[in-house]
């Protein structure tokens, strides 16, 4: 009858033991890759690679892995349960409006953009960047012509943050001017501006009576 001696014992162990860690090692280095997002993988602090959809592996101790959400998203500038992050900027005649608007967007390029921002893209560029386009647009007009021409303001707000973004690999599908509300200094001199409009017509309708 085969007998095991103690060495042959130890050695077994220690072979399964070994076999443990390294199947353990294998597995917790295979991941997953959702459809919309990507993982950036690394080795030793640089890019080499992003995987997309699907069962992938990275080297243990080598590699890294960093998912990035590359579907469509919508970043809202406006109030939320979370957070208020309206915009509020100054016209041409030095008058503050507050505006609520929503960017929907898409990653194109991840490598690209998280070279650039290392997937911090929404604080460090998305939104400041959309907030200069913003204030630097609606600073060309005055308040009144930004009644009168929001549609080619929104327009113009379009197409310089689709530009600005596309820059980094993001692809903008929509921008949109939610809401917009005025100052309540502009607001009393719009209700004074209409009693004195209305002062000087009902003058012209005295006159015109007394004519009669």
């Amino acid at each position: 009858m085969f007998k095991i001696n103690e060495r042959n014992l130890i050695g077994i162990v220690f072979a399964g033991f070994i076999a443990i860690f390294i199947i353990g090692l294998v597995l917790s280095n295979c991941y997953s890759v959702n459809t919309g997002e990507v993982a950036v993988i690394s080795t030793f602090g640089k890019i080499t690679r992003i995987d997309t959809e699907g069962l992938n592996f990275k080297i243990p101790f080598v590699q890294s892995k960093d998912y990035m959400e590359t579907r469509e998203k919508t970043y809202i500038f406006g109030k939320t349960d979370e957070q208020d992050t309206t915009l509020v900027v100054s016209t041409k005649d030095m008058q503050s409006i507050l505006i609520d608007l929503t960017v929907q967007a898409n990653i194109t390029d991840p490598e690209k953009l998280y070279r650039a921002f290392h997937n911090k893209h929404e604080y460090r560029f998305v939104r400041p960047r959309v907030k200069e386009v913003v204030q630097a647009t609606i600073a060309r007009y005055t308040i009144e012509e930004f009644v009168s021409k929001r549609a080619e303001i929104s327009r113009i707000i379009n197409e310089d943050i689709a530009d600005d973004l596309a820059e980094y690999g993001m692809n903008v599908s929509n921008v949109s001017i939610v809401n917009h509300d005025f100052s309540d200094e502009y607001e009393k001199a719009i209700e004074m501006k209409k009693v004195a409009e209305q002062a000087v017509e009902r003058a012209k309708a005295e006159q015109e009576k007394l004519k009669v």
